[in-house]
């Protein structure tokens, strides 16, 4: 980075690369390259390899904004179904995952299943897991005194 900010950035799409940033930023160039000549159904077969790890661009450069879109309205539809059910101090953890996310998919590469089960359900599921626990003379019918005292999970 220190490299590139003496000698300045020169990013061409078929040029050779000097430094990590010019490497990074030809990257979005090869995706928006091909975003700007296939914008409705994207061409994964133009589009370079190695701009892979910048994810969404990616995406967007491979299947265009007819592909994208059936991926967007999918998770446009969970977002909107978790904002009605969340309530709002929990929604503000929820929605900074679903930023962290997309902003690690906007540096890196995300793929595999794994990648997802984040923000589609260990945070989602995470809501779920508050619990409260009884006062002393609060406890739950069958239950003892002393069990109430020591928690839910003791």
């Amino acid at each position: 980075i220190k490299l590139a900010s003496q000698e300045g950035v020169e990013v061409t799409s078929t040029g050779r690369t000097e430094t990590s940033v010019e490497q990074r930023l030809q990257r979005v160039f090869w995706s928006v390259e091909t975003i700007a000549r296939y914008p409705f159904f994207g061409s994964s077969k133009n589009t370079n390899p190695e701009a892979f790890h910048l994810f969404w661009l990616y995406f967007l450069a491979s299947f265009g904004f007819l592909g994208f879109l059936p991926f967007f309205l999918s998770w446009l539809a969970h977002i909107r179904r978790n904002k009605r059910v969340f309530d709002q101090d929990f929604w503000f953890y929820y929605a900074l995952s679903l930023l962290a996310f997309f902003v690690s998919g906007l540096m890196k590469s995300i793929t595999g299943w794994f990648m997802y089960l984040a923000p589609l359900f260990i945070v989602p599921a995470m809501y779920y897991l508050t619990y409260e626990v009884p006062g002393p003379g609060l406890e739950a019918p069958g239950e003892s005194a002393a069990q109430s005292s020591h928690g839910a999970l003791g």
